[in-house]
């Protein structure tokens, strides 16, 4: 990923990606079928990070949501 950031997305060869994994091509094409499901992949396992802590902060987040909504001035609804 640091890659893309740092070169962006089109400009970084599966050749490197692999090499800077310790990879040859041909193991990198082994796992991943395409330069784009690298990014699947690690898209997939942060969303699963995600699921892991959610339920750890969930009324915490849910509290400050409610507050926020509370303590927010109410919006006039303009009248035509």
């Amino acid at each position: 990923m640091r890659l893309f950031l740092e070169q962006g997305f089109d400009q970084v060869p599966v050749e490197q990606i692999a090499a800077e994994a310790g990879l040859s091509r041909t193991t990198f094409f082994r796992y991943f079928p395409t330069k784009e499901d690298v990014v699947l992949f690690q898209h997939a396992r942060n969303l699963e990070k995600q699921r892991e802590w959610r339920p750890l902060f969930a009324p915490e987040v849910a509290r400050r949501l409610a507050l926020a909504a509370a303590t927010r001035p109410a919006t006039p609804v303009p009248t035509p």
